[in-house]
C-alpha cells in the first residue's frame, strides 16, 4: 500500500490512490429501496458458471426452495410496514406495498450456494417490463435466516460483495440490482461524509490522519473496492480505499483526537440492519424511473430524502435498533 497523488497512473498494487448516480450506487441504504431506487462488469462467465455447478438441478426435486409468510416473513414484511414506511424512510416502499408489487419470502437453503439458486429463480419470476398493475410482483425480499454462518455479518458480508459482485451480479442477465440487509449491517466498518476525521493505514505500518472531501470517490480500476477523496493533514489530496480506514476520529473534551468508536452506531449502517439477513432484488427500470420523476420534479426528489433520512436516522442509538428488531422476532 502506498499513497500516492491525485492524477498519478494506478499501480496494480496501489492501496491509497490520487459513485455516484451514475451507478446508482447511492449512499444511506434506504434512499432509494423496494422497487423504485437505490444508493448506491462483465460477469457472464462467473454468472454460468455458478449455475452450472450449483447442487440443485434445475429440473430435478431437491428442496422446496422458498415458503411464503412464515415466521420470518412475518418479520421482514413487519419491519417493512413498521419502520421503513412507517418512519418514512423510503416514500416509494409505501404505495409499492399497497398496490401489492412486493414479495417477501424465506430461502430453505442452509448454505449460500443454495441460496444463490433461490435468488436465481426469483430473478427469473419477476418480470423484465411492468404494467404495475395491483398485485403484479415487481421487487422481491429474499430472507435467508438458515444460513448458520450468515448469523454473524462478515460472512454475508463476503457473499454479497464477492459471489453476487456488490449487488451487481445480475445487472446484466436480468437488469437488477441486489441490496442487502443484515441485523448486523456494518459497510466497510465505517461509514463516512464530508467532513468527517479519519485514520488512515500507510504502507510502512504507521497512521496518518486526514479528512474525508468526498465520500464518493470512484472505484479502484483493478478491483473495483470503492473510494473515497480525502486530504492529508499537510494539504495533499487523494483518493483512498475504504478498506484503508483504520478509524474514525472524534476530540474529547480537552480537545484531544482520538477514536470514535462509533461506527456500529452510525445512521447509514442502522438504516440497512434488518430482522434477517435478507436479499434484495430491485429492477433497474423501478430505479430510472425514480430517477427521472425525481428531476422532472414529479416524484420524491432523491436528495431531500437521502438528507431527511440522515437527520431522522441520526436520533436512533445502536441499542434502540436492536431492541426494535428483536421485537419482530
Amino acid at each position: 500500500m502506498e499513497l500516492r497523488p491525485t492524477g498519478h497512473a494506478y499501480p496494480a498494487h496501489v492501496g491509497i490512490l490520487p459513485q455516484q448516480l451514475g451507478h446508482l450506487r447511492m449512499r444511506g441504504p434506504f434512499a432509494i429501496h423496494f422497487g423504485t431506487f437505490v444508493r448506491c462488469i462483465s460477469i457472464m462467465s462467473c454468472f454460468l458458471t455458478a449455475r452450472l455447478t450449483l447442487p440443485a438441478l434445475r429440473n430435478g426435486f431437491r428442496r422446496k426452495a422458498v415458503v411464503e409468510n412464515d415466521e420470518h416473513c412475518q418479520a421482514v414484511n413487519a419491519w417493512l410496514n413498521d419502520f421503513v414506511i412507517g418512519r418514512d424512510f423510503c416514500p416509494w416502499a409505501k404505495p409499492a406495498q399497497k398496490r401489492k408489487h412486493v414479495r417477501i419470502v424465506t430461502s430453505t437453503g442452509v448454505d449460500p450456494e443454495d441460496v444463490l439458486e433461490d435468488l436465481l429463480d426469483e430473478a427469473e419470476a419477476l418480470p423484465e417490463k411492468s404494467a404495475c398493475r395491483k398485485g403484479e410482483k415487481t421487487t422481491t425480499l429474499l430472507v435467508c435466516p438458515h444460513v448458520k454462518e450468515w448469523e454473524d455479518y462478515g460472512p454475508f458480508r463476503d457473499f454479497y460483495e464477492e459471489d453476487l459482485e456488490a449487488g451487481d451480479t445480475f445487472v446484466h442477465e436480468f437488469n437488477m440490482k441486489i441490496i442487502a440487509f443484515h441485523p448486523k449491517f456494518l459497510k466497510y466498518g465505517f461509514s463516512v461524509e464530508a467532513g468527517d476525521r479519519i485514520a488512515i493505514a500507510r504502507a510502512d505500518g504507521t497512521s496518518c490522519s486526514a479528512t474525508v472531501l468526498d465520500e464518493e470517490g470512484g472505484i479502484h480500476p483493478d478491483d473495483e473496492e470503492e473510494l473515497l477523496s480525502i486530504r492529508l493533514d499537510h494539504g495533499q489530496d487523494l483518493l483512498v480505499r475504504y478498506s484503508a480506514i483504520i478509524t474514525k476520529l472524534g476530540r474529547t473534551e480537552q480537545g484531544e483526537e482520538v477514536p470514535a468508536n462509533d461506527g456500529t452506531g452510525d445512521a447509514a449502517n442502522l438504516l440497512s440492519r434488518a430482522p434477517r439477513p435478507t436479499l434484495h432484488l430491485l429492477r433497474m427500470e423501478d430505479l430510472q424511473a425514480a430517477s427521472s420523476a425525481s428531476k422532472a420534479g414529479t416524484g420524491p426528489n432523491i436528495k431531500q430524502v437521502l438528507e431527511a433520512n440522515a437527520e431522522r436516522a441520526s436520533s436512533i442509538s445502536l441499542e434502540y435498533m436492536a431492541d426494535m428488531l428483536g421485537e419482530y422476532g
